[in-house]
């Protein structure tokens, strides 16, 4: 998948489409870093907490690589799994992304969005 990391208005950098991406295509699965419990405030309340997830058990997971740059929309064209067996969290598509279009996803936990793809 073709992946573009470009800045944008009043939101820093985010992630585009270089290509069409049909409904339902995995985008990226990116890797985590998993806080244990112990530490989970101590890293919500520096700058990498504007990239966790939240992580069953309590925990949550630092997310790596281009996922780590998909923006927030009320609306999003992406959605997003938890896979605790390869600890990554993977981007789907929910419905066709047009070659160039931003990526974007809804940062709410909801904790029945676990993996399909083990």
């Amino acid at each position: 998948m073709k992946l573009l990391v470009r800045q944008t208005p009043h939101k820093g950098r985010g992630v585009f489409a270089g290509e069409f991406i049909p409904h339902g295509k995995l985008i990226v699965a990116s890797p985590v870093i998993i806080v244990p419990r112990p530490q989970t405030a101590a890293v919500r309340g520096t700058i990498l907490g504007d990239y966790v997830f939240d992580w069953p058990r309590n925990r949550c997971a630092v997310l790596l690589g281009e996922g780590s740059l998909i923006n927030h929309s009320k609306f999003p064209n992406a959605r997003w799994t938890v896979c605790e067996k390869t600890a990554t969290i993977a981007f789907y598509a929910n419905g066709p992304i047009a070659k160039g279009a931003e990526i974007t996803h809804d940062y709410r936990w909801d904790a029945n969005k676990t993996c399909r793809w083990t």
